[in-house]
């Protein structure tokens, strides 16, 4: 189960879908002493439950395509951004639901963690939909 965290980028209390044979699963990561991963089931306001062992059997045996859910700071909690639309710098901001905050929500600029934001893939997207805003 480590080396699935590892491979799949996921951390703490994360959420992420799982996609098995094509019927996607919604899924959230918890660690209290053991590993767990919990069906998501707060859509329609039931009790979470653990996974079932055919989703442990498809995670162990790579039988699965695992997709991180994006991250969705709430009022009053702090998120990575970047300082400037160019991708340079970074801050840490907190979620105080104005109209800037929810624009970096909507378009994926708010991550998690510093190293998050800093990762070159995210910088090249954040420029990629600069570029596109300013050309349109």
């Amino acid at each position: 189960m480590e080396q699935f965290i590892l491979n799949n980028k996921l951390g703490k209390n994360e959420r992420f879908n799982i996609t098995i044979e094509g019927v996607k699963h919604k899924y959230s990561i918890y660690f209290d002493n053991n590993f767990h991963i919990w069906e998501d089931r707060s859509v329609d306001n039931k009790q979470d439950r653990k996974a079932g062992r055919g989703v442990i059997y498809a995670v162990v045996n790579g039988n699965c395509v695992v997709e991180k859910v994006p991250f969705r700071p709430k009022i009053g909690e702090e998120y990575w951004t970047y300082g400037n639309v160019s991708g340079e710098g970074f801050r840490c901001q907190m979620n105080t639901g104005d109209l800037y905050d929810a624009l970096r929500i909507k378009n994926n600029f708010a991550f998690r963690t510093r190293e998050e934001a800093e990762d070159p893939k995210n910088i090249a997207r954040v420029k990629e939909y600069c570029e596109g805003v300013s050309n349109g």
